[in-house]
């Protein structure tokens, strides 16, 4: 009767010592993801929500007060702005806005918490987003991210075109790191306001 059951029930396992059976439940289920917390609706929700709120703030007086202190500090702090209590809520704010990505990271895209998916490479990603989109901009670092995106997927695309097989997983990366770092020489020497000023100039030539 019992190997019947645990053939009937392939989802089951009983313990070496001959005790009861218990399920084995899979760490992952295509059929249940819609009901995880961390999926894209709430990840795009919160993104929406965050970078209203953002937007917002820099246009406040609070906001002004974080532009003066970053352009110039000595100036801000003759027009009598209070730098120490300004870069102390910077620095909160900043830190609140990054949890929250960290989180949404976490939860929707590894779907787990493990030290491998916030390690150095992660934090360099992050650098080159910001300095290839635009430095103090909010629209550089959506097209920063985009840009990080959708650049391996040409660039592997454009190299198994030209090379074949001979363009694998090892080259994509080492191509991918050589190409990063030349732009971000490029841009931080050319134009260090990144791909937000081209996409100024282009939508003034082009109006």
């Amino acid at each position: 009767m019992r190997e019947s059951a645990t053939r009937s029930n392939p989802d089951s396992h009983r313990h070496e010592d001959g005790g009861e059976r218990r399920p084995f439940y899979r760490h992952h289920n295509p059929q249940s993801t819609r009901h995880i917390p961390g999926g894209s609706k709430p990840a795009v929700t919160t993104v929406i929500v965050l970078t209203a709120l953002v937007w917002r703030l820099v246009n406040s007086a609070t906001g002004r007060n974080f532009i003066a202190v970053r352009d110039n500090e000595v100036a801000a702090r003759v027009i009598g702005v209070p730098v120490l209590r300004t870069k102390l809520l910077a620095f909160a704010i900043s830190s609140f806005i990054i949890g929250v990505a960290g989180v949404l990271w976490a939860f929707t895209y590894l779907r787990t918490v493990e030290p491998a998916g916030f390690n150095l490479d992660r934090s360099f990603q992050i650098l080159f987003i910001i300095i290839i989109g635009g430095l103090a901009s909010m629209r550089g670092a959506f097209l920063g991210a985009a840009f990080i995106v959708v650049f391996p997927l040409l660039l592997s695309r454009i190299g198994a075109f030209a090379f074949g097989d001979l363009f694998d997983s090892g080259v994509l990366d080492m191509s991918q790191r050589i190409v990063l770092g030349a732009l971000i020489i490029i841009f931080l020497i050319a134009e260090p306001s990144g791909l937000s000023a081209l996409f100024d100039r282009l939508k003034r030539r082009i109006g």
